[in-house]
C-alpha cells in the first residue's frame, strides 16, 4: 500500500466512522485524508471545508505546527519525550523500560476556548515507516469545570507526592496563595506525620483505593486540621496517578467525641451485650449486660479475649481466633453485619444459645469492632414451638382429608364383606375362617383410621362404655403375646369410662409396645388401674431401659422418635387422644430403672342415651318393609351399589343417585306419580357441593315437608361437621363411615 493512500484501509475509515469522539486520519506531513461529523460539529465547519488541509491550521488556527504537538520532529511518540526524532529506538523509551504506542495529553485549546485530551496512534506501512496517525480529540470541559467547582478538595498526584492538579477548594483548604501555583507543590508537606503517609501509600498501591481515611493534615502555614481523605489509584501507561479527595472533620471529630460519650452511655443501658475490640482482639469496652450475659465481671472482661470467653471448647476456641485475625487483616470480612447464631460458655461453664453480630468503625485511622451477643434461649424455646405447632398443623390437614377418604374405601370394603360373610354358610368352614379373618382385619384397619381423625383434630364421633378391667385384661396380653414379659395386674372392679373402644385399643398398644421394645421382650410390665376421687387412673409400668433425661422434653413431638423406623407419632397419638377426652398423660423415667406411663381420665356422668350401648339386630314387619321407599345419594359409586343391593336383598326399594341435582329430579318425579320417597339416605359432603344439605335445601325450597320425611345422614366426618353444615334441617339420624349394612336397617 501507497503512503497516503486510504482506500483500502476499510477498517479504519469504519473506526473514523463509527467512533463517537471526533476523529481524524492524517498523512505523515499533517495533512487531513479523513474525519468523521464529531469533528465537524466540534469545528463548526463542513467535512468537505477539512479534508485536505493540514491539521495545525484548522484546529489550532495557526500557520505552523505547534510546539506542544508530538508530530513536530523532534517528539518521540512512544514517551512524549522531546530527545530524539521519531525513532523507535529511543533512549528515553529504554530508560522505562517499554513503548506506549501512543501518545496523550491534555491542554487548553484558546482558538476552540475548551479543554482538549488528545490520544495519537502512528501508522505504519508493511515495510515498517509511519505514513500517518490516528488522531482521537475528546473535550474534557465539562469535566475540568466539575473538578474545579466541585464542593470538597479534590487533588491529582503522583505516588511520589508531585502534585499535577488540584481544584479550587484545595487551595482554600491548605490556604495556598493565588501567587503561588499548585502545579509542582509536593503532598508531602502538608502530611502532619510522613510514616502515617507511608502506610497509607503502601495500602493504597495494595488495595488500589482508600476510604473515609481518618489523619492530621497542615496547611501550607504550618496549622495542623483533621481531613477525611478517599483516594483512588489509577494506573495509565505512561504514569500513576492518584485521585484524592479531603474534606475538613476537626469541628466534625469535636462533636464526635461528644457522640462517642453518648453513644457508650446509651451502650450502658442496652439490653444485648456489647463488647468493643481493637485490631490486637483485645476488649477495651464492655457493656454491663455483656456482663451479665457471660457472668464476668467487667474486669475480667477488659483486656481478654472475646472469643475465648465465649466458646465452649479448645476447638472452636481455636476457630474463633482464626476467624477473627482473617477479619482483622480484610478490609471488609464476610461476617460483619451477619447475624451468627453459636452455643456460646458463660463464666461457671454453662452453655447457652446466642447470636452474635459483628460491625468495625474507625476513630483516628485505627480501626475497632463491635460484638454484639444476645441469650436467644427464649426464642428458640419459641421457635421449637412454633416448629411443632406447624407440624401438628400439617399432621392435622393431611390426617383429616386421608382419614375421610379412607373411610369411603373401608365403607366399600366394609359392605362387600358383610354381603360375601351372609353367603359364608355354605362354604366350608375353612373358607368362613378365612372370611372372618378379614373381618377381623377390617376392625384393625378401621382403628387405624379412628387414629388419623384422632391426629386430625377433630372431634369426636361417638363414645362407648368400656369396662377398663376387662378391656385391660384382654388387650395387653394380646399386644405381648409371642414375648416373655410377665404381665402383673392389679385392677378395681368396675370401673367404667366413656371412650370410643378403637380409641382405647390405640392408647394401650402405643404404651405396651414402646414398652415392650425398651425390655427387648423380656422384664415385668405392672398395670393398674383404680379410682382417684374425680379421675380414673391407668398406670402402666415397665422394667426397661429407661428414656434419657435431655429426651424427655421431646417424647410428645409428632415426627421424634429414638427407633431407626419409627414414625414418631405413638406418644403424640397417646397425647392428642388423652386431650380429646379431657384428660392427660404423664411420663416419669429413670435410666437403667424403667419407665411409668400414667392416664388420667376425668369421671364422667352418664346420662341416658349419651352414649352407644352397642348394636341391635333389627327385623322389620314384611308388611313395614312395602310402605318403606328409599333414596341414596352418595357420590361413591361402589357405597351406593353395596347399599343398594344389601337393602334390596331384604325387599326394600331402593333408588341411589351420585348427586342433589339428579336426588331432586327422582323425588319430584316420584312425587307427582303418587308414589313418594318416605326415606333418605344421603351423603353430607359431594364434589361442588351438591350434598345432602343442598339436596334438603332444595326440598324446602319446592315446599316439601321434611318432617314427614326420615332424613339419615351418612358421613365420614363427625357430629360437629353436621351440625355446622345442616343446623337448619331436621336430622333423624347419623350414619358414620365405615357403619355395618345392619346398622342402615336400625336406623331405617
Amino acid at each position: 500500500m501507497e503512503k497516503g493512500d486510504i482506500k483500502g484501509c476499510i477498517d479504519l475509515t469504519k473506526v473514523v466512522e463509527d467512533t463517537p469522539y471526533p476523529v481524524l486520519l492524517l498523512s505523515k506531513d499533517n495533512r487531513i485524508l479523513s474525519c468523521n461529523q464529531a469533528l465537524a460539529n466540534l469545528l463548526g465547519l463542513a467535512r468537505e471545508n477539512i479534508i485536505g488541509r493540514r491539521c495545525f491550521e484548522v484546529i489550532h488556527g495557526l500557520n505552523n505546527i505547534p510546539d506542544f504537538c508530538p508530530l513536530k520532529e523532534g517528539i518521540c511518540l512512544f514517551s512524549g519525550c522531546d530527545k530524539v526524532s521519531l525513532c523507535p529506538s529511543c533512549s528515553n523509551c529504554k530508560e522505562r523500560g517499554k513503548h506506549s504506542g501512543l501518545y496523550v495529553r491534555e491542554f487548553f485549546e484558546p482558538k476552540l476556548n475548551c479543554f482538549l485530551r488528545v490520544t495519537i496512534f502512528p501508522l505504519y506501512s508493511e515495510g515498517g515507516d509511519v505514513w500517518g496517525y490516528l488522531h482521537f480529540i475528546e473535550d474534557q470541559t465539562e469535566k475540568l469545570r466539575l473538578f474545579e467547582e466541585a464542593v470538597v478538595a479534590l487533588v491529582v498526584t503522583t505516588p511520589y507526592g508531585e502534585i499535577l492538579r488540584a481544584n479550587r477548594r484545595a487551595r482554600e483548604l491548605f490556604k495556598v496563595p493565588e501567587s503561588i501555583p499548585l502545579h509542582g507543590l509536593n503532598s508531602t508537606q502538608f502530611w502532619g506525620n510522613l510514616e502515617v503517609r507511608k502506610a497509607f501509600l503502601e495500602k493504597l498501591l495494595e488495595e488500589k483505593e482508600i476510604f473515609n481515611f481518618e489523619t492530621v493534615l497542615k496547611d501550607f502555614e504550618g496549622r495542623e486540621f483533621y481531613a477525611l481523605i478517599s483516594s483512588k489509584l489509577y494506573e495509565c501507561p505512561e504514569e500513576i496517578t492518584i485521585y484524592t479527595a479531603i474534606q475538613d472533620i476537626t469541628n466534625y471529630l469535636k462533636v464526635k467525641d461528644q457522640a462517642i460519650k453518648f453513644v457508650k452511655d446509651i451502650l450502658e443501658f442496652l439490653p444485648v451485650g456489647v463488647a468493643v475490640i481493637d485490631e490486637n482482639d483485645r476488649i477495651i469496652y464492655a457493656n454491663p449486660k455483656l456482663c451479665n450475659i457471660t457472668g464476668y465481671t467487667k474486669e475480667e472482661l477488659l483486656g481478654s479475649h472475646f472469643h475465648n470467653l465465649i466458646n465452649p471448647n479448645k476447638k472452636l476456641t481455636k476457630l474463633g481466633s482464626y476467624i477473627f485475625k482473617d477479619m482483622s487483616v480484610r478490609s471488609k470480612g464476610d461476617l460483619f453485619k451477619t447475624k451468627i447464631e453459636v452455643v456460646a460458655r458463660k463464666k461457671e461453664g454453662s452453655t447457652f444459645p446466642a447470636e452474635i453480630v459483628f460491625e468495625e468503625f474507625h476513630i483516628n485511622s485505627q480501626r475497632f469492632f463491635v460484638g454484639a451477643i444476645q441469650d436467644i434461649t427464649d426464642r428458640k424455646l419459641f421457635e421449637e414451638r412454633l416448629l411443632r405447632e406447624e407440624k401438628e398443623f400439617v399432621i392435622e390437614k393431611i390426617a383429616g382429608g386421608l382419614a375421610h377418604d379412607l373411610n369411603n374405601l373401608l365403607m366399600i370394603v366394609k359392605g362387600y364383606l358383610e354381603l360375601l360373610s351372609e353367603r359364608a354358610k355354605t362354604y366350608s368352614e375353612k373358607d368362613r375362617l378365612y372370611v372372618k379373618k378379614i373381618l377381623d382385619s377390617f376392625d384393625r384397619m378401621k382403628n387405624l383410621v379412628s387414629e388419623l381423625f384422632i391426629l386430625s383434630k377433630v372431634e369426636l364421633q361417638t363414645a362407648e362404655i368400656v369396662n377398663l378391667g376387662e378391656f385391660l385384661k384382654q388387650w395387653i396380653p394380646f399386644f405381648l403375646q409371642g414375648t416373655g414379659i410377665e404381665i402383673r395386674f392389679e385392677l378395681e372392679d368396675n370401673l367404667i369410662i366413656p371412650i370410643k373402644e378403637s380409641h382405647l385399643i390405640s392408647l394401650i398398644q402405643n404404651i405396651v409396645i414402646n414398652a415392650k421394645e425398651a425390655m427387648d421382650g423380656t422384664g415385668v410390665i405392672s398395670v393398674k388401674a383404680y379410682d382417684k376421687s374425680s379421675e380414673i387412673v391407668i398406670e402402666i409400668e415397665d422394667t426397661g431401659k429407661g428414656i434419657p433425661p435431655h429426651l424427655m422434653d421431646k417424647i410428645f413431638d409428632p415426627g421424634f422418635s429414638t427407633k431407626p423406623h419409627g414414625s414418631g407419632l405413638g406418644l403424640f397419638v397417646v397425647k392428642r387422644i388423652m386431650e380429646n377426652y379431657g384428660g392427660r398423660v404423664e411420663i416419669k423415667s429413670n435410666i437403667g430403672l424403667g419407665t411409668k406411663v400414667t392416664l388420667r381420665f376425668p369421671k364422667v356422668t352418664l346420662s341416658k342415651g349419651l352414649f352407644k350401648q352397642g348394636t341391635v339386630q333389627a327385623e322389620m314387619e314384611k308388611s313395614a318393609y312395602e310402605k318403606v321407599k328409599i333414596l341414596i345419594l352418595e357420590d361413591e359409586e361402589e357405597i351406593r351399589n353395596v347399599l343398594e343391593e344389601f337393602l334390596k336383598n331384604r325387599g326394600l326399594f331402593v333408588t341411589t343417585v351420585e348427586n342433589g341435582d339428579v336426588a331432586l329430579f327422582e323425588f319430584l318425579k316420584a312425587m307427582q306419580e303418587g308414589n313418594p320417597y318416605t326415606h333418605l339416605l344421603l351423603d353430607l359432603t359431594v364434589p361442588h357441593g351438591k350434598g345432602g344439605v343442598y339436596f334438603l335445601k332444595k326440598l324446602r325450597d319446592y315446599g316439601v315437608d321434611l318432617a314427614k320425611l326420615k332424613v339419615i345422614i351418612m358421613t365420614g366426618f363427625t357430629e360437629k361437621e353436621i351440625q355446622e353444615q345442616a343446623r337448619d334441617y331436621k336430622i333423624d339420624d347419623i350414619l358414620f363411615k365405615p357403619f355395618s349394612l345392619e346398622r342402615v336397617i336400625e336406623v331405617l
